[in-house]
């Protein structure tokens, strides 16, 4: 562990040498412009994807619960995972909402691993008059995405005598994922012209606040999620191999291609790419700090910051493209793999947290146990 946090200090260290040169220029780039891009083509639009690859799984739950075919839940399988990849977009902005409603969104619609124990208890005691309870800190355990992926993809369905619980579980929490994406796509869209508008970079800045999620979402998510706990990095260090914590472990067949769309996520706010793909080159961080003309220097060499966050990115690609596309049997039959990738994205995060944000002159205002 002493040679692991070596490696961590040496890292940050490297990462910490930042020559910012702006040719004289003050820092008046259009960030409303910026904002306008990320907010219009990219964040509004994927909830509008999510929330309707979700209302068209409501409308197929509906004619499972009164038939229960295997073609409604092949259907229902299916529209799992286009909406699992549209969450990928989503779950990174919670701007304007206090942690407890940011916990109801990201880990309330998207926390894995789910616990089977818990989803079961819920089926078994489940009645037309009594609500679920799907408010309490508990119960991100046994609602959202991953557990509809134990819901249709183990078997659940098959092997629990009681049917009609089960499908009236399953509605339940197809409706409750439903009603907070709805809710949340209508926050932006109401809200939208104030957060635009909102470019400051202090504490409550829009900007400032965004690019704040963003960096969270990659370290958090990204890193730490999808690839530190399966491979066992998190939290103890150890490297054992847990592949249950792998997203869609029922499914894990999909766990790599909502990895990319997650690293695509962050790939299209930083180069400002619209979520359907139609602006390919808009007003993004990139833009931003070639604005600034910020160098870093690696060790004799020095390079553009915004090319070396997109030599990185590239350095991602390639790292995970030599993995399985099931990350639960990357992890059992190759985990060194699994670690690689996660030594990349490790350098990765530094360089976002400690260089753009002093090039950008934005604080840091979440707080992690990691040292990065």
């Amino acid at each position: 562990m002493k040679k692991w946090i070596a490696l961590v200090v040496i890292v940050s260290t490297l990462f910490s040498c930042v020559k910012e040169n702006t040719n004289g220029n003050i820092d008046n780039y259009n960030r409303q412009k910026l904002l306008s891009n990320w907010v219009e083509h990219s964040i509004i639009p994927s909830f509008i994807a999510l929330e309707t690859e979700v209302q068209a799984m409501q409308t197929i739950k509906n004619s499972f619960a009164n038939s229960a075919t295997q073609d409604d839940l092949n259907k229902l399988k299916n529209n799992l995972f286009e909406a699992q990849k549209a969450w990928q977009y989503t779950a990174m902005f919670d701007l304007g909402q206090n942690f407890e409603d940011l916990a109801s969104f990201r880990l309330f619609t998207g926390n894995y691993p789910v616990d089977p124990v818990l989803i079961k208890e819920q089926i078994s005691n489940i009645n037309t008059t009594v609500d679920v309870n799907f408010n309490s800190s508990a119960s991100i355990h046994y609602q959202g995405l991953n557990a509809i992926d134990y819901l249709v993809n183990s078997d659940t369905f098959t092997s629990f005598e009681n049917k009609e619980n089960y499908q009236l579980f399953l509605s339940k929490v197809i409706d409750a994922l439903l009603t907070r994406i709805s809710q949340r796509k209508t926050y932006w869209e109401t809200n939208k012209e104030t957060i635009i508008n909102n470019t400051n970079k202090t504490a409550t800045g829009s900007f400032s606040v965004m690019i704040n999620d963003y960096i969270s979402y990659a370290e958090q998510e990204l890193r730490t999620a999808k690839i530190g706990n399966p491979s066992g990095i998190f939290p103890t260090f150890t490297t054992s191999k847990n592949p249950q914590n792998v997203e869609s472990y029922y499914s894990s067949e999909n766990s790599k291609a909502l990895f990319i769309e997650n690293l695509k996520a962050l790939k299209n706010l930083f180069y400002g790419a619209s979520y359907d793909g139609s602006i390919v080159s808009g007003s993004g961080i990139q833009e931003y700090l070639i604005f600034l003309n910020s160098d870093i220097t690696i060790g004799n060499q020095t390079v553009l910051l915004s090319k070396y966050i997109e030599k990185n990115f590239d350095d991602i690609d390639v790292a995970v493209t030599i993995l399985d596309d099931d990350f639960a049997k990357q992890v059992e039959t190759d985990n060194a793999k699994m670690i690689a990738l996660y030594n990349v994205l490790q350098d990765f995060i530094p360089l976002l947290k400690t260089n753009m944000m002093q090039v950008l002159n934005i604080n840091i205002d979440y707080v992690d146990s990691d040292g990065d």
